[in-house]
């Protein structure tokens, strides 16, 4: 019978090093594209954490859960340890959040807005973790003081250790959606 509801497994516990057998294994891309979601933390959890780590395995999940002693993962994940030092060296550190602000500090200063009163922007960006480094593809539509929308598109190359900018690429944007 299919079960409706997702076995929750307290944070703390596998903090402790329990519940390590229940572990789902993910590739290293897997883990990279979960991290890359990860956002400022307005409260407890509500992001992508390492949660318990081995010589053979780092572990995640997704904390749930308001309070430190009751949060929880739905869903419990591990990757290969040395895999993902060798794939992924800034593993432990970069994050969604940390990406973001790479961006803005590649980003930014190429293109000053000036003096503004109003500032209107959508900065969408992907990340994929390749051999040699980090590339990221970027979408900036802005407009400042009430002027047309500017388009911007952008490839950047960054280390995956340090997100230092390696390369930097301003390219044609596609085409808008009517």
């Amino acid at each position: 019978m299919f079960n409706l509801f997702k076995k929750k497994i307290r944070v703390l516990e596998i903090k402790q090093g329990q519940h390590l057998e229940k572990a789902e294994e993910q590739s290293v891309e897997a883990f990279f594209a979960k991290r890359m979601k990860n956002r400022i933390k307005k409260v407890i959890g509500y992001n992508w954490e390492i949660l318990w780590q081995t010589d053979e395995w780092i572990y995640f999940g997704f904390p749930k859960g308001h309070q430190r002693l009751k949060q929880y993962v739905e869903q419990f994940f591990k990757v290969n340890h040395p895999q993902l030092r060798q794939d992924f060296p800034g593993y432990a550190t970069i994050t969604g959040q940390e990406m973001g602000k790479a961006v803005w500090k590649a980003v930014h200063p190429r293109y000053p807005l000036g003096q503004y009163t109003t500032l209107i922007q959508d900065l969408q960006w992907k990340a994929k973790l390749q051999e040699e480094h980090i590339a990221i593809d970027i979408h900036w539509v802005y407009s400042t003081d009430g002027a047309p929308e500017t388009r911007k598109c952008f490839d950047l190359i960054l280390d995956k250790q340090t997100l230092t900018l390696l390369a930097f690429l301003e390219k044609e944007c596609p085409a808008q959606d009517k």
